[in-house]
């Protein structure tokens, strides 16, 4: 009898840590409820950008489909404390045309995101969006305005950023950024790790659990992926240079060239971002800090971002 009873405690102990030390995100969805949040931050590049940002953003569940839910994310976002280049960089065409999208998210029945609706109008619009603020940097850049090599330079450089982005990007880009529904349907152990790619980057996640499970925090460090990294910079050269991928040249010399160049640091970049997400009773995020750095040969980039839903 005794020797049945600790059995029977040794399970239940084993049952209630396993329970602490794992949770699952599985967010209340119903047509017609929207979750609103408030929005603030700041980004840096010692040197050249500095600027602050406020909003708003919604979260709109607006459908259910056979495989799970449909939700409408929009933002409506301004620039404070922007000094010169930021404005520059920022102008007021491209504010409005960022807070235009609708980003129309397929997710399964737990919320976890599964296709974006509207990908391809997403698409133009991200493309429309580079060439505004190309033609936003040309226009408050004497240097640039009066050197057409140099434009047309800077032009094929944009073309290969533009080439990148396509459906299949952008859906990988929502799926890997921190965001309100990034965690949904995930179920998470104390000390879980993921291996991910984030753009550029070859990414390893670790997630913290605290407070019970009602605070997660993830870790994310990601290093330069040699093989999408030297992919991008010959679809680049090809664009500056193509003599450069024209039978004259060896590929394989170019690409080594390119190889070295990583290896020796001289492209070499890295991205580290924390996000501490604050779960609801109902499964939805009530805060999300996020803080994220980048390195690059003599440049460090930061950028902090607060969002907590509204009463």
């Amino acid at each position: 009898m005794k020797k049945t009873l600790l059995t029977a405690i040794m399970l239940l102990t084993a049952v209630m840590a396993q329970a602490q030390n794992s949770v699952k995100i599985n967010p209340v969805l119903k047509v017609g409820m929207q979750k609103t949040y408030t929005t603030r931050g700041e980004a840096t590049t010692p040197g050249s950008i500095n600027g602050n940002f406020t909003g708003e953003m919604t979260y709109k569940v607006v459908d259910q489909t056979p495989e799970g839910y449909q939700i409408d994310w929009k933002s409506n976002i301004t620039m404070t404390d922007a000094n010169l280049m930021m404005q520059n960089m920022a102008p007021t065409d491209l504010m409005q045309l960022l807070n235009s999208l609708n980003v129309e998210m397929l997710t399964d029945k737990q919320g976890q995101i599964s296709g974006i609706k509207n990908a391809e109008e997403l698409t133009v619009k991200c493309k429309i969006m580079i060439d505004s603020l190309f033609n936003a940097i040309i226009s408050k850049s004497p240097q640039i305005k009066n050197n057409a090599k140099l434009q047309d330079s800077m032009q094929k450089s944009i073309s290969s950023v533009k080439e990148m982005i396509t459906e299949d990007y952008l859906l990988e880009a929502y799926i890997q950024s921190p965001s309100i529904t990034m965690l949904n349907g995930k179920t998470i152990t104390n000390g879980m790790q993921e291996e991910g790619k984030y753009s550029l980057f070859k990414t390893k996640t670790t997630y913290t659990l605290l407070n019970g499970g009602k605070t997660i925090q993830q870790d994310t460090k990601g290093d330069i992926d040699v093989s999408a990294m030297k992919e991008y910079m010959l679809k680049m050269m090809g664009n500056l240079i193509p003599e450069s991928v024209t039978k004259e040249t060896n590929p394989e010399e170019l690409s080594a060239m390119i190889e070295e160049m990583i290896s020796n640091g001289n492209l070499q970049m890295d991205m580290n971002f924390k996000a501490t997400y604050d779960i609801a009773d109902d499964g939805w995020v009530k805060k999300l800090v996020i803080q994220m750095d980048m390195n690059a040969p003599g440049q460090t980039s930061k950028a902090r971002q607060v969002i907590t839903l509204k009463p």
